[in-house]
């Protein structure tokens, strides 16, 4: 009996398909050509190659592909670097207002003394950010995240959009997967967040019964499996979207937040149905197309892609001239026996009179010169390199490990039109790829019981709803890496000028340093020169010593000026009853407890 459709199948395959047919008539073609230049082992986008097709056969330069690699390190190295502990994690600013004023980290902040903070003045909630995010480092690097973010990256450099799927691990904590430009469609909700994927790919029916159960195959497959063709290949389609039967603390699918659907793509059969917590596909945009409600990214590639094309015309050329320098073309007269020899030691034979009369074989029509070619090269070169960033992560490289004080001269040049390039970019990371990485991974590291159990400060009701289960909730997520610390120490260098223009001026009129803030001053230049937030006291902390500290100061003076008075009263014998009030008015205040 030949399978049918079932109505959800349908209504999936519908939409995924008018999606995939408004992506094919504006952005296969767009890839195909920057695949070609930027990453031509990945050119079979909307085309069929066999891996004995020579794919870089159209390449006379690689300077675009080994941009695109170059800038996808970089990212890597200074955004998300497996040798650096890059991420940080702390209690949201808005965790009072999330939680309303039952909430204990509310009560705590409201009555100092009944915080449980350590020997550095971290609260329990700030504990366990902080654990939970070396935690999270630290499985980062046990499983596959940092081979799958270099192509992701890549692909967000190449073709504006990156796609990454991120799950439980087998073997490992996570697991991660990046796919490719053309194998998947986007949508997003009305803040601009991709929150729907529909994503096109092949298994092995052998593949397809370990991951569905055979049960849940079409009569096709099962008949595949009977005869041995393990091996057959099937088409699907991932579904991930919001659910719309989400019941928060409902069992099974009904409480997941995004439904999850496999597809057999011929018969529209549901093969598989359920569900994730949180949206386990990261989609990263490069930057954004002007164009309204354009879900697809823009990126470096796009931008130079005219550049690309000229380049590898160039170089072409350039090997072209250079070949003729090399190998002239000759013009040689009729008399010359035989062929004119070229190689080394080779003779020509021409005739006697021939040659008395100057007619001999010449070089014709080599007069071409390199010179504006290799100018015109060097130019579109700096282009290419400009949009990928090549020489902001290349300056970044040479900065040694850490960014410190002897190198405030190096960062002061890439400020404005250099590092501050990278900044919206860096922001598109934070966004789209690292805060729901983060969420992503607390959530399943959390329900699989492999994170202490957060502090009950943490816990937030929905909507303040009494009658709500407490929700854990989402840290604040920073990112420390080599460009942010970069970034940061770009600001130290403004301080620091400000400081040495103003202290010579503080010297004569101290007032002038009442406009800083000496505090903030001096945590911002320490993180700016990569000190560990754990080095610094609890700012709360450093204010209750600096009170402390101004009271005991004022007593000090109180009590000096209460001895002056006294020995004044003695000099002068019996003192005015004013005076001798006024000296005891000053001990009281100078030795409150006596």
């Amino acid at each position: 009996m030949p399978d049918t459709p079932d109505p959800l199948g349908l209504k999936l395959f519908k939409r995924a398909d008018k999606l995939r047919r408004a992506r094919n008539s504006r952005f296969d073609s767009d890839w195909q050509q920057l695949s070609q230049y930027f990453w031509p082992d990945m050119s079979d986008i909307n085309t069929d190659k066999t891996e004995d097709e020579d794919w870089f056969q159209r390449i006379f330069s690689s300077l675009p592909l080994r941009a695109s690699q170059t800038c996808a390190n970089g990212v890597r190295n200074w955004v998300t670097p497996s040798t650096d502990p890059w991420l940080g994690m702390s209690p949201p600013y808005n965790l009072p207002a999330m939680g309303g004023s039952t909430n204990p980290r509310l009560n705590r902040l409201s009555r100092p003394s009944s915080m449980d903070v350590d020997d550095t003045g971290k609260d329990e909630a700030t504990r366990w950010c902080d654990d939970a995010a070396s935690q999270l480092l630290e499985w980062f690097s046990e499983c596959n995240f940092y081979s799958v973010v270099q192509p992701f990256n890549r692909s967000g450099a190449t073709f504006g959009t990156a796609l990454m799927f991120m799950e439980e691990g087998k073997e490992t904590t996570f697991n991660f997967e990046q796919f490719k430009v053309g194998t998947y469609c986007i949508a997003e909700n009305d803040q601009k967040i991709v929150d729907t994927v529909f994503r096109w790919f092949k298994l092995s029916v052998r593949q397809a019964a370990q991951k569905f159960g055979v049960e849940m195959l079409t009569e096709q497959m099962r008949e595949a499996l009977k005869k041995g063709d393990f091996d057959r290949e099937f088409k699907f389609i991932h579904c991930a979207y919001p659910n719309d039967e989400f019941r928060q603390g409902a069992i099974g699918t009904d409480g997941m937040a995004f439904a999850s659907v496999y597809l057999h793509e011929d018969t529209k059969k549901t093969v598989s149905r359920g569900g994730f917590e949180e949206m386990p596909y990261f989609c990263l945009r490069w930057s954004r197309w002007g164009t309204e409600n354009q879900v697809w990214g823009c990126s470096p590639a796009y931008e130079v892609l005219s550049d690309a094309r000229s380049i590898n015309s160039y170089v072409q050329n350039y090997i072209a001239l250079v070949e003729q320098k090399a190998f002239p073309r000759v013009i040689a007269p009729d008399s010359v026996y035989g062929e004119v020899e070229q190689a080394s030691g080779g003779v020509t034979v021409v005739k006697a009179e021939d040659m008395a009369r100057g007619v001999l074989p010449k070089e014709w029509m080599t007069e071409g010169e390199p010179k504006e070619l290799v100018e015109l090269i060097n130019m579109t070169r700096d282009d290419i390199n400009e949009a990928f960033f090549v020489n902001i992560f290349k300056a970044l490289s040479q900065l040694k490990e850490k960014i410190t004080e002897s190198t405030y001269g190096a960062i002061a040049l890439l400020q404005g039109e250099n590092l501050d390039q990278f900044t919206g970019t860096f922001d598109q990371y934070r966004t789209e790829l690292i805060n729901p990485l983060v969420r992503r991974g607390i959530g399943i590291a959390y329900r699989a019981g492999l994170l202490k159990d957060p502090p009950q400060s943490l816990y937030v009701r929905p909507g303040n709803d009494p009658r709500a289960e407490p929700e854990l909730v989402a840290p604040k997520v920073s990112i420390k890496s080599r460009v942010s610390l970069a970034l940061s120490q770009a600001k130290v260098v403004g301080t620091e000028k400000t400081l040495q223009m103003l202290t010579p001026v503080m010297a004569e009129r101290p007032e002038i340093g009442d406009n800083l803030n000496w505090n903030n001053i001096t945590r911002d230049v320490g993180r700016g020169n990569g000190m560990p937030e754990s080095d610094f006291v609890p700012l709360k902390v450093t204010l209750q010593t600096q009170a402390e500290r101004a009271k005991m100061k004022k007593q000090e003076l109180a009590l000096r000026a209460a001895e002056i008075a006294a020995k004044s009263a003695g000099a002068l014998g019996k003192a005015p009853p004013k005076f001798t009030e006024a000296a005891g008015s000053l001990l009281d205040q100078a030795n409150p407890q006596s």
